[in-house]
């Protein structure tokens, strides 16, 4: 937390301004881009990279993406197996409510005809879209899943994403699963622990204890 004898500078359309204490630049309300410089710094950088702001920006909603909250293999892969589960049951309740498939009396994968599991696979995939999506777009920034796992999806900045960039973000997510998962590992060959798509949408996801 910043000390109250430290002083602050704001660029202004393209001038100097200041010096603020800590106190008054949150006075003002200061945004994740605006351009601060530090106490005995040299150079201008955006406020949400300052140290000093961050539980200020937390409490305003933003989630910074950080080497210590981002969100490691072992949980999102718990997330993605509880909203799999809620993803599946759903889509195959609302297949059977419409009528849009019939199971025999004693159903088994082998006996489903294919047109059946079309119809079931198909029917996964767009709620599987919308469902990541919509929850991704709203305050919660995360499926339920994910809430579980206290993980929330942000962008660079720790905001909330658009609904275009979830809905791009997750075409991802389901073109990994349909390829055995086995794109998801690149998890692995990142420094900030981002998928492929992940880097792609310039998306993070962490987790907040």
């Amino acid at each position: 937390m910043a000390t109250m004898n430290e002083e602050y500078y704001v660029l202004e359309n393209g001038e100097k301004t200041g010096p603020f204490s800590y106190d008054e630049l949150i006075e003002r309300g200061l945004e994740i881009d605006t351009q601060v410089l530090m106490p005995d710094a040299e150079t201008w950088q955006n406020a949400s990279y300052v140290p000093a702001f961050s539980e200020y920006f937390e409490a305003q909603g933003y989630y910074f993406p950080t080497e210590d909250n981002l969100a490691g293999f072992g949980w999102r892969t718990l997330a993605f197996f509880v909203d799999y589960m809620i993803v599946s049951a759903i889509a195959v309740l609302i297949d059977l409510q419409a009528g849009w498939v019939t199971l025999p009396a004693k159903p088994t994968l082998t006996m489903l005809p294919e047109r059946t599991m079309y119809i079931v696979e198909m029917s996964f995939c767009v709620l599987f879209l919308v469902y990541h999506s919509l929850f991704e777009a709203t305050d919660s920034r995360g499926s339920i899943g994910k809430r579980m796992c206290s993980l929330k999806v942000v962008d660079e900045d720790g905001r909330r994403i658009n609904l275009v960039k979830a809905l791009l973000r997750n075409l991802g997510a389901l073109l990994s699963f349909m390829f055995y998962g086995l794109p998801f590992l690149t998890i692995f060959f990142s420094e900030r622990k981002q998928t492929w798509y992940e880097r792609l949408a310039k998306t993070y996801m962490i987790r907040v204890e």
